[in-house]
């Protein structure tokens, strides 16, 4: 979220309507100079709050679900693609977090909100398809360890990444598996990471575990990673969302995934798998098992966002941390961004596109 949220808060009011402001320490107030306009339908946040009781009947003793949904509503304030998400999708996701009792954001690491892109969502009047932003559930490796941790015979389960500068050894046997780490105390980092393994202990003091090694972590990203992107100039997919910004952390919770097969049957270690990554509309409790997968909605096509046309032509971006030598491109972008209109303009009716503006408008 950032110090940059009461900006957010009140630049997004128009879309945003949230019934108790203070909640969030800042007014939201709409911009002097553009009014509000009534919106023709809940806004999801007021979805959010308007089925608690549901959440309520679905969620574990003793979960904190005020907390929670508070923690949802601030991923939407931080969120442009999220607050453009369906409200089915996004009541099923929180629906998800909340039966499972896992917190949603960073603080904890347990799960996320995100945005997908729907290419094949609904038809217009014309018979074409249109597209839509969905909101689906990604449970972090902590998530999963947490629930994995509630069964009766597990007593702790781990993830880790092994350092290069590390001792690490592993044997497969036929009666059993030998596993030794030494972790690096020295002076120093504990260099890039070579390798990955979760492991669990049981109550009676035996152990299960999986490991990776970084190159078959790559390979399984490449196979089964569902976010790619389309380059138009190499006609190459490439992958993007969390195996590309958080690459350790998926190997690590692929590897709790894969170990969970081996792991005494949890109905909730199991409902999380079957949720993680998949768009929940639903709403029944067991919903939660049959969310629709990314391969289902055609997610593979490419996202309406700035990195997917980043390089074509004048396409420039303040947040793209590529864009920052690019000084034709910021001045292309800030005459338009002053007042000038994007209409007619092909490079700023697609940067438009991008940012949920109408053509004709000021960038």
């Amino acid at each position: 979220m950032g110090t940059g949220l009461k900006a957010r808060v009140g630049k997004y009011a128009d879309n945003i309507r949230v019934l108790d402001p203070a909640a969030f320490d800042a007014p939201l107030a709409a911009p002097a100079d553009k009014p509000s306009e009534p919106l023709p339908e809940k806004t999801l946040i007021e979805h959010l709050r308007g089925n608690r009781d549901m959440f309520a009947e679905v969620a574990p003793d003793g979960f904190e679900l005020e907390a929670m949904l508070k923690e949802a509503e601030a991923a939407l304030l931080g969120s442009d693609k999220l607050r453009k998400c369906d409200h089915l999708s996004l009541l099923g996701a929180v629906m998800s977090a909340a039966q499972l009792g896992l917190r949603i954001g960073d603080e904890f690491g347990h799960a996320w909100l995100e945005p997908i892109w729907q290419p094949h969502y609904a038809h217009t009047t014309d018979g074409k398809w249109t597209g839509h932003f969905r909101a689906r559930l990604i449970v972090g490796y902590r998530g999963m360890i947490a629930l994995a941790e509630s069964h009766p015979k597990i007593s702790t389960v781990i993830g880790v990444q092994v350092g290069a500068r590390e001792e690490f050894k592993l044997k497969r046997g036929l009666k059993k598996d030998k596993l030794k780490h030494t972790l690096h105390t020295g002076p120093g980092t504990r260099g890039d990471a070579v390798a990955y393994y979760a492991l669990a202990r049981y109550t009676d003091g035996s152990t299960k575990f999986w490991h990776f090694t970084r190159a078959e972590a790559e390979e399984h990203r490449d196979k089964f990673a569902s976010q790619r992107r389309f380059n138009e100039k190499t006609g190459e997919w490439r992958v993007v969302g969390p195996w590309k910004k958080h690459f350790d952390a998926m190997a690590i919770k692929t590897c709790i995934r894969m170990l969970a097969k081996q792991l005494p049957t949890s109905s909730a270690l199991a409902a999380a798998i079957a949720v993680d990554g998949g768009v929940r509309v639903d709403l029944g409790k067991d919903g939660i098992h049959h969310a629709d997968r990314p391969e289902t909605l055609n997610s593979n096509a490419p996202s309406p966002d700035h990195e997917g046309g980043h390089g074509d032509g004048l396409a420039w971006s303040p947040e793209c941390e590529y864009c920052v030598d690019d000084v034709d491109g910021e001045k292309h972008f800030e005459q338009h961004a002053t007042a000038a209109p994007v209409d007619g303009c092909a490079y700023c009716e697609q940067e438009a596109a991008w940012r949920g503006l109408p053509t004709g408008s000021p960038a």
